[in-house]
This record gives structure tokens, sequence and C-alpha cells, in this order.
């Protein structure tokens, strides 16, 4: 069935470790409690072939050497959201 995919961004201090995304993380919150700021994008998506039911997304406008919380959520029918555990990610300083 279409789902509605969104993530959200947060750039952390590169210090940011496990601990501190567990004490932040809140599985029960959904992501009308995050700041717009933080909308990277939300989108639908479907699948007829459960094993190729992949989908991508490149998220832009990240700086260069800075650390990023990212947040997926899926939202189904009557707005009810799963997220998806976070992920820190960091950029790198040069290409």
């Amino acid at each position: 069935e279409r789902n509605k995919f969104c993530i959200y961004k947060k750039e952390v201090d590169d210090n940011y470790n496990e601990d501190q995304k567990r004490r932040e993380q809140n599985q029960c919150l959904g992501p009308d409690i995050r700041k717009k700021s933080e909308k990277v994008l939300c989108k639908y998506f479907h699948s007829q072939n459960l094993q190729k039911a992949v989908t991508t997304e490149t998220i832009k406008g990240l700086q260069p050497g800075k650390s990023y919380l990212l947040d997926v959520y899926v939202i189904g029918h009557g707005g009810h959201s799963v997220k998806y555990q976070s992920k820190v990610v960091k950029t790198r300083k040069f290409c």
C-alpha cells in the first residue's frame, strides 16, 4: 500500500554519540513535533514488487565537515507514524 515517508535532518556536534542519540530519540513522538527547518522532504512511495520496493533520496545543502542526525518517518493511514532508528552521519571536509 502507498505510504508517506518523511526525512528530517539536524546538525549535531562532532562529539555527538550513541548515548546522546538514545536520550533524544523517542519512538513515540511523531514528525509533527519536529522543527519545520529540520524537514528535508516528504514523499509517497508504493511498489507492487515487495522484493524490489526500495526508494532513495539525495539530501542536499549539507556543509563539509559537519555531523548530522537523520531521521526517517513512515506515515500510514490515519496519520499514525513509525520512526526508523536515527542515524548520525558526518560529511567529508573535502571532496
